[in-house]
């Protein structure tokens, strides 16, 4: 097998393990959006967060933060 092949057989992994961690952990867009805790925030989760994801608390919280801090 040529390195080339090898590094795109590792990348694909890797991308396939990503996705099988974001299935498992967290929380969709759509309960996001709904919770009681991100109500005052929900206009902006719908605009920074992806349909096809799971987020945790602390990745909510950070996505969150960094949308306020940010400059304009």
């Amino acid at each position: 097998m040529t390195k080339q092949k090898e590094t795109q057989k590792k990348e694909e992994f890797k991308q396939e393990r990503e996705t099988q961690k974001n299935k498992q952990i967290g929380y969709t867009k759509q309960q996001i959006v709904n919770s009681k805790k991100y109500c005052k925030y929900k206009d902006l989760l719908i605009t920074i967060l992806k349909d096809k994801y799971k987020y945790s608390n602390k990745e909510i919280d950070i996505k969150i933060r960094e949308f306020l801090e940010r400059k304009v």
